[in-house]
């Protein structure tokens, strides 16, 4: 049996070393190059809300779907990744906001392919 295993490695070195190196250079550019996706769960960011209005309730958090190569989305995370609205002409009592792609911005290396969810409802009160 040690016999077989010795002829077997020992026969045909180059072929073998060729075949091997071929695989590993196919196996890391098909790992190196597929597509994956993450989510992460970030809070929304309210801008140009005016000084006399204040959000209340809960902290609103928007689920951000996105899609990079697997070596790229290791370098994202929540803190790299930012869903903005305007809220110029927000008046007092609930307003609507529509979210779409537009309103997140991340990293380069990666894209957006969704967010959830595409409309919120905000509670605006005055501040006394």
């Amino acid at each position: 049996m040690y016999k077989k295993i010795k002829q077997f490695l020992t026969t045909y070195p180059l072929a073998k070393a060729v075949s091997f190196l071929l695989a590993f250079i196919l196996w890391f550019y098909i790992n190196a190059g597929v597509a994956a996706e993450a989510e992460f769960d970030v809070p929304l960011q309210m801008d140009n809300l005016s000084e006399k209005l204040v959000h209340i309730g809960e902290e609103i958090r928007i689920t951000v779907k996105v899609q990079g190569t697997k070596e790229n989305l290791l370098t994202v995370n929540s803190n790299k990744i930012r869903v903005r609205c305007s809220l110029a002409d927000a008046k007092k009592g609930q307003y609507t906001v529509k979210l779409s792609k537009a309103n997140v911005s991340v990293p380069d290396t990666v894209e957006v392919m969704d967010i959830t969810p595409k409309e919120v409802i905000l509670n605006l009160q005055s501040l006394k």
